[in-house]
């Protein structure tokens, strides 16, 4: 009987932690068609209060949409982490959008600095250890 149970995901921020937690989920994937489904030309902003699952959600975009940088054609981790989502269901739309496209992952939540050098200072840490971590030559050859 515990084998189904769920627990509530208290501190985590990442969709796959969340999933391989066994924590409960309220399902927020069908925003993943919505977005790609609304053709103007708005920049979409998500403004939540804090502990909303901004970051939850946005990590879901980045499981839903990242390629696989070793073999493109596998997507068994994204079928292992949706297949029982709504999203999943809209096939059509995950053959077009699930593991299709290089994206970066950037959270801003830990800057943090008494000021603004020091938070502008603490970004650019985050962004040079984010471009550090990708192989843009693979992103490229995807790509083309």
């Amino acid at each position: 009987m515990t084998d189904n149970l769920l627990f509530p995901p208290k501190g985590k921020d990442r969709y796959k932690a969340v999933v391989d937690g066994h924590c409960y989920y309220v399902d927020k994937t069908p925003l993943l068609k919505a977005v790609f489904s609304d053709n103007s030309d708005q920049v979409l902003q998500i403004t939540r209060p804090r502990r909303f699952g901004k970051s939850l959600t946005m990590s879901m975009f980045y499981a839903f949409l990242t390629i696989n940088y070793k073999d493109p054609s596998d997507l068994s981790r994204h079928q292992e982490l949706f297949s029982n989502r709504q999203i999943y269901k809209e096939r059509d739309f995950c053959k077009n959008y699930m593991g299709k496209y290089p994206v970066l992952f950037l959270s801003l939540k830990s800057v943090s600095a008494l000021d603004f050098k020091g938070a502008l200072d603490m970004m650019a840490s985050i962004i040079n250890s984010l471009a550090d971590s990708l192989n843009f030559y693979k992103a490229v050859s995807i790509c083309r």
